[in-house]
């Protein structure tokens, strides 16, 4: 089979969430041609939207070795190590790529990310945590004179202002980030939903039902659903439309969402951005709120949000943004109606 066909028919498999399609076909066609980087490209994209992160990295290595000048299959390996949390080998391998491939800003971008997450992942503090910062922001000033313009990089200079605890400025870059453009609508989404709480924590609720209804939007338009379902960002922007602006029927939106969820996991898929465990505490907390439970809701809030604090990424924007709104949310939440 061509490549091109192959790849038509492996992002229709991926798009629908069909697995077992798209891992079938990319095995058939290894087996055809082992020495094909593109084909080990495709197993690592698989394995990265299964929640599989070894083994993608493993196979973006492989397609690495089999094309060394190849900056595409390299990056991938730093986003990949990022996402595992091997800040001082992203860090590592961030450099090497930018001395192989200085034309690709993404090297710069990934390690200034990566120093920013040092913070949270190392537990650095004092002089080591400003270094860090100071770091990232120096290699992040180099990549945004390189793209001004980039949605991505846009998204890491908000995450740097945060961690300085500058929201405004924050927002200024999210909101850059959606007018520039960013590779995938779960991006918009996330971004979506952080904007909606900056702007509640700012006042401006007009302009967060808004980012509210944008990020359901982006949702409901993104093709690969599967990848997004394994998050609670769709509860948490429909939360956020009850609590605050009077949405309806959010719990049963909720319910079908959770099934999905477990649909997928039974699909094979791991969940390592979100625990299963967390999401049916979220699931339960409502299902009991919804019926006037309140103290059965409040013990469930206290064991969910002792989830939240040990099981989501020790990223600076889950941490500085979301979780301190979430806890906010079920705290309103709690309030008899």
């Amino acid at each position: 089979m061509k490549f091109d066909l192959l790849r038509e028919q492996f992002d229709c498999c991926l798009g629908d969430g069909d697995f077992a399609g798209a891992s079938a076909l990319v095995d058939s066609s290894l087996a055809a041609n082992p020495g094909d980087a593109r084909i080990h490209a495709l197993k690592g994209t698989l394995m990265e939207s299964m929640g599989r992160l070894k083994d993608a990295l493993s196979a973006f290595q492989q397609a690495s070795r089999l094309a060394p000048k190849e900056s595409e299959f390299l990056y991938w390996q730093c986003e990949i190590l990022l996402m595992l949390y091997q800040v001082q080998e992203t860090i590592q391998l961030c450099g090497r790529g930018a001395e192989l491939f200085p034309a690709d800003y993404r090297y710069q971008m990934v390690e200034a990310d990566a120093w920013l997450w040092s913070v949270p992942v190392l537990g650095l503090s004092g002089d080591d945590r400003a270094t860090a910062i100071a770091r990232g922001q120096k290699i992040l000033d180099a990549a945004l004179k390189l793209r001004p313009a980039d949605g991505e990089i846009r998204v890491v200079e908000g995450m740097a202002h945060l961690m300085e605890g500058d929201a405004a400025r924050c927002r200024e870059s999210f909101e850059m980030a959606l007018k520039y453009g960013l590779e995938l609508f779960g991006d918009c989404v996330d971004i979506s939903l952080c904007l909606a709480i900056l702007c509640l924590r700012q006042g401006d609720t007009s302009q967060a039902r808004e980012y509210v209804r944008q990020g359901l939007g982006f949702f409901d338009r993104w093709d690969e659903h599967h990848y997004l379902k394994l998050m609670l960002f769709q509860e948490h922007l429909l939360m956020i439309d009850e609590v605050y602006f009077g949405a309806t029927g959010v719990l049963p939106r909720v319910e079908a969402f959770y099934q999905e969820h477990c649909r997928l996991v039974e699909k094979g898929v791991k969940v390592h951005f979100l625990s299963r465990s967390l999401r049916e505490g979220v699931l339960q907390f409502m299902q009991q709120r919804s019926r006037g439970s309140l103290e059965e809701a409040r013990e469930t809030l206290h064991k969910t949000l002792e989830l939240f604090h040990g099981e989501l990424p020790l990223c600076a924007i889950f941490h500085n943004i979301k979780r301190p709104s979430l806890e906010e949310i079920l705290g309103i939440y709690l309030k008899p109606t």
